[in-house]
């Protein structure tokens, strides 16, 4: 008898611990519609020959790793001179 309280005071305890969950959901009409044009006008855009033709096209080169570093150090000091002439223009 001793482990039946036991087992029901842990059923009891974690039902406190939870949320009660007795509401209801309305679903609206036009909600459904703009969920399905939705889907439909992706289905569309997916299929091949819709006139999305770069989701189809091949995969893209690789890019050079060495070649994109010096790219991007590039543009960061073209960035650091235009901060530094907008700070000067400023003062």
């Amino acid at each position: 008898m001793g482990s039946g309280r036991a087992s029901v005071f842990k059923i009891r305890s974690f039902s406190k611990k939870t949320m009660p969950v007795g509401g209801t959901i309305r679903v609206s009409p036009l909600g459904i519609a703009l969920l399905v044009v939705c889907g439909l006008a992706l289905a569309y855009l997916n299929m091949p020959g819709s006139g999305n033709d770069e989701a189809h096209k091949d995969p893209p080169r690789l890019v050079s790793m060495k070649r994109l570093l010096a790219v991007s150090v590039e543009v960061a000091k073209r960035g650091g001179r235009e901060v530094k002439e907008v700070r000067e223009s400023v003062s």
